[in-house]
C-alpha cells in the first residue's frame, strides 16, 4: 500500500521516504552484524521527520541503563552528551552524595510516543495499512511501573500474546524484538487471535528494547471502548 504507516497520507516521489522500526540510532555502537533485515515501512517526510527526538529520548534511556555492556558503550556515551547539551539538562540528573549520577528523568509523554510510533509501524508490516482512527491505543510502560492494575493487564496481555508464538525481530533480538496480535472473542468470552480484523476488537503490541525496556501497547476498537464503558456506567 502506498501510505505512509503513520498518518495514512498518500505516497509520491516527493514526499516518500522510509521508516525504520525501531530507529537505527538503538543501533549506535554495535557492528553491521546487527543491523540486518532491519524492518522498514514506508513514510511520509514530514513523520519521518517529526520523530526524532522522541527516539533520541529512547536511545538516551537505553545508554543511561548501560551497566558495564561494553557494546553500549557508545549509546552510553552519545546519551551523556544529549542529555547535557540539552536545555537545563543538568536539572534531570539525580547525584549521590559524592556527586555520582545514579538516576535521569526522562519525559514519559516522549517515551510514550516513542512506543506508539513503532507499534503504528508493527502494524502496517503486520496487516498491510495504516491502523485507523477507528482505534484508540493505550501504552503502558516504565512510567506505570507504580500502578498495580497497569502492571496486571500488562501481564496479562504479555502472557496473551507471547503464547505458542516465538519473538519477532528487527535487526538483532538483543537490540529489539516483538509480538503482536489480534483480540477477537471466540466462544464462551475467550480472547484468542483472530485471523479477519473486522471482527477483532483490538491489537495488542509487545516489544523490548535492549532487553532493558518493555512497553505494552494496545489498541482497541472506539465502538468496543464505548461499549464497555455503557456497560459499566
Amino acid at each position: 500500500m502506498n501510505k505512509c504507516y503513520n498518518c495514512g497520507t498518500e505516497l509520491n516521489d516527493q514526499n516518500k521516504t522510509r521508516e525504520h522500526i525501531p530507529a537505527k540510532n538503538l543501533f549506535a555502537g554495535y557492528s553491521e552484524y546487527y543491523k540486518k533485515n532491519l524492518l522498514t515501512v514506508p513514510a511520509c517526510r514530514k513523520c519521518n521527520e517529526e520523530f526524532s527526538k522522541t527516539d533520541q529520548q529512547v536511545r538516551d534511556a537505553i545508554g543511561i541503563m548501560n551497566e558495564d555492556d561494553k557494546k553500549k558503550d557508545e549509546a552510553t556515551r552519545k546519551s551523556v552528551k544529549s542529555i547535557l547539551r540539552q536545555p537545563r539538562g543538568l536539572e534531570r540528573l539525580h547525584l549521590d552524595e559524592n556527586d555520582r549520577v545514579i538516576g535521569v528523568d526522562f519525559s514519559n509523554e516522549d517515551m510514550e510516543t516513542h512506543h506508539i510510533k513503532n507499534f503504528k509501524g508493527l502494524f502496517f508490516a503486520e496487516y498491510g495499512y495504516p491502523i485507523g482512527d477507528d482505534y484508540e491505543i493505550k501504552v503502558i510502560h516504565e512510567g506505570d511501573a507504580n500502578n498495580e492494575r497497569f502492571m496486571k493487564i500488562a501481564g496479562e496481555m504479555t502472557a496473551y500474546v507471547t503464547k505458542e508464538g516465538e519473538w519477532k525481530s528487527s535487526g538483532h533480538q538483543d537490540i529489539f524484538q516483538y509480538n503482536i496480535k489480534s483480540l477477537e472473542i471466540g466462544e464462551g468470552g475467550i480472547i484468542r487471535n483472530g485471523t479477519d480484523l473486522k471482527n477483532a476488537i483490538g491489537v495488542v503490541a509487545v516489544m523490548k528494547y535492549h532487553n532493558e525496556l518493555s512497553p505494552v501497547v494496545m489498541a482497541f476498537k472506539k465502538e468496543f471502548v464505548a461499549l464497555v464503558s455503557r456497560q459499566s456506567n
